[in-house]
């Protein structure tokens, strides 16, 4: 994997499930999407909604709004949204283009393709406070939990699977509940998937240092399952199954072998929308090809927040007070403000 910073494209947006959604978001007058089949003029009624958007009304605030719309409409446990079948039809996500440009063209979505700060936050109430504890470097607990029930859950959902019970869900998230953190603040109080964001938040600064994979786009992440492959079909056949269509084999990463490489996993806002709720394959990656038919093996990123890096070891500390207070927030998302401040 390249060190160098991509640049966010028209085509990162329109090639993901999350990606499309926030250029649909932006729309003020969009398309009726059908509880069926798509219509054969479903192009030609996007490419009017896209006409009557004016590209002035993008802003830092509607960027956000619809941001939080994409990661909000992120389901990992049944089909998805009817309007996200919609906008994966032919010719409808192309229509969309001249949105995606205006959307990476925008001073605002810089901070979309950052790799992982030294400097970041842990907010309170989705993460405690205190930091540290253990030794620097050694693979956290929660890995071997998460691993040794993910073998426990795939015994459990075969078993199910053969004695005729099936399909049974319930299962769906890619990593363990380790410690996130991130660097973006307001915007992060807001970007949390399968979360209602509660009115006050505490973001308390912390140091992580050490070795951060930069997770960019799809072909990252698929990286990783091809390197450190976790099977997970029997668990996860039900849930991914309904989101992307697909049957076949599921792989996510094999932690414990993750966190002998890297420290820590930083999700750009850019890879999250291009990455997202969407099958990737694992298999011939001479061809680059990231999607199939339903053979083979695949991977998905499920739960994995925008701009959060997610550490493996235990290599972050805080920040004394003097250095950087702890912020508080209140509001509402999108109208976030300091704590005594309006």
């Amino acid at each position: 994997m390249s060190d160098d910073v991509p640049a966010l494209t028209v085509d990162t947006l329109l090639t993901g499930p999350r990606g499309r959604d926030l250029c649909f978001a932006l729309l003020p007058d969009p398309p009726p999407t059908p509880f069926g089949p798509v219509p054969a003029d479903a192009a030609e009624a996007m490419r009017a909604a896209v006409g009557r958007w004016d590209p002035a009304s993008l802003t830092r605030s509607t960027l956000h709004a619809a941001l939080l719309t994409s990661v909000d409409d992120a389901m990992y446990w049944q089909a998805p949204w009817e309007h996200e079948a919609f906008l994966a039809a032919d010719g409808v996500a192309e229509a969309l283009r001249p949105v995606a440009e205006v959307v990476v063209a925008h001073p605002d979505t810089a901070w979309w393709t950052r790799p992982c700060p030294v400097r970041q936050w842990s907010l309170h109430p989705w993460e405690h406070p205190a930091v540290g504890g253990r030794p620097e470097g050694v693979p956290a607990e929660p890995i071997e939990r998460f691993l040794t029930e993910a073998e426990d859950d795939e015994r459990r959902f075969r078993a199910w699977r053969e004695a005729g019970e099936g399909p049974v869900g319930g299962i769906w998230w890619t990593q363990p509940p380790m410690r996130f953190t991130r660097a973006q603040i307001p915007e992060a109080f807001d970007l949390i998937e399968d979360s209602d964001a509660p009115e006050e938040v505490s973001a308390y600064p912390v140091r992580g240092h050490g070795r951060v994979l930069e997770i960019r786009g799809p072909e990252d992440w698929v990286a990783l399952c091809r390197e450190h492959p976790f099977e997970v079909t029997e668990s996860r056949r039900a849930d991914w199954g309904a989101v992307t269509g697909r049957q076949g084999r599921w792989f996510l990463p094999d932690w414990r072998s993750v966190a002998r490489d890297w420290d820590g996993l930083h999700l750009t806002v850019a890879g999250y929308l291009s990455t997202a709720t969407r099958a990737l394959m694992l298999d011939d990656p001479s061809t680059g090809a990231l999607t199939d038919d339903g053979g083979g093996r695949a991977c998905l990123m499920a739960g994995f927040d925008p701009d959060a890096t997610l550490w493996l070891t235990d290599v972050v500390r805080p920040l004394p007070a003097e250095e950087e207070p702890t912020q508080r927030w209140e509001g509402e998302p999108t109208r976030r403000h300091r704590a005594g401040e309006r």
